[in-house]
């Protein structure tokens, strides 16, 4: 297991930002910002464990996910709901609705599955309500507490990645580390994700040579997603510093803020 990864009880895909290298070789702050998948399976010391480790719990999910599986209250920890997507959206939404659709839609047809996991991360990178609310999240990132912050969505893959990619790019880690680092969870939601296929691949009907590579299209990451999210930013902004400035107005100030409370001397 990656040494940032925090082992939970029933939580998956749970690790620390702490320890990558950012601007100037500076380290990011253990403890600070942390990503995961979903809380909903949490037992009671995994309760007690987050209580102990967060300020604050930013969940991205829609409202839908949230009614199927709701974050479990952590004591001492406060909850935000911050929707990513402003509705659900096949293979990234974990809403019964959007599952059954994607899966009718996908499943036979895996170069289909990839092409459209791929656009939901180009419609990220240039969507104004994602973008209005990232910002919220970083202006409260400029108050930080004793202990850390996590955002989450339901397996910490897309919506969660694109998040941990802003804020890795405003530290200034390598787009090397910052693409390892989301590939990490694949590692992260193995388990998970080989559940997912057994239940759906010994469905009747379903042909696996197909099936398979299509629900991996969709449950693992790619570094070709992460990348089109890249491209996108970039054929729009001209580069990611201009993302980040135009779209999410971090300027030079609150960049150099933002450093100086979640990096290392």
């Amino acid at each position: 297991m990656n040494d940032r990864m925090i082992a939970f009880d029933n939580l998956s895909n749970f690790r620390d930002l702490g320890g990558m290298t950012g601007a100037g070789g500076r380290k990011i702050r253990p403890g600070k910002l942390y990503r995961s998948g979903n809380l909903n399976g949490a037992g009671e010391e995994d309760l007690r464990k987050l209580s102990e480790m967060l300020e604050l719990v930013v969940d991205f999910r829609t409202e839908g996910e949230i009614s199927e599986k709701p974050d479990p209250e952590i004591p001492g920890v406060r909850y935000w709901h911050l929707p990513i997507l402003e509705t659900l959206t096949e293979g990234v939404t974990r809403e019964k609705e959007a599952d059954a659709h994607s899966f009718m839609r996908f499943m036979a047809d895996p170069e289909a599955a990839f092409e459209y996991m791929k656009k939901t991360y180009e419609h990220i990178a240039r969507s104004p309500f994602a973008f209005e609310q990232q910002k919220k999240l970083l202006h409260e990132m400029l108050n930080p507490g004793e202990r850390g912050i996590l955002w989450h969505c339901t397996a910490g893959k897309d919506r969660t990645g694109g998040f941990a990619l802003i804020v890795e790019e405003i530290l200034g880690v390598s787009r090397e580390d910052i693409i390892s680092d989301y590939l990490l969870t694949n590692e992260g939601n193995f388990r998970t994700v080989e559940g997912l296929l057994q239940h759906f691949l010994s469905k009747p009907g379903v042909d696996p040579v197909k099936s398979e590579p299509a629900l991996r299209a969709m449950f693992e990451a790619k570094e070709e997603y992460i990348l089109a999210f890249y491209a996108e930013a970039e054929r729009i902004y001209g580069s990611m510093e201009n993302f980040l400035a135009e779209a999410l107005c971090v300027d030079t100030e609150m960049k150099n803020r933002l450093r100086d409370i979640y990096l290392e001397p």
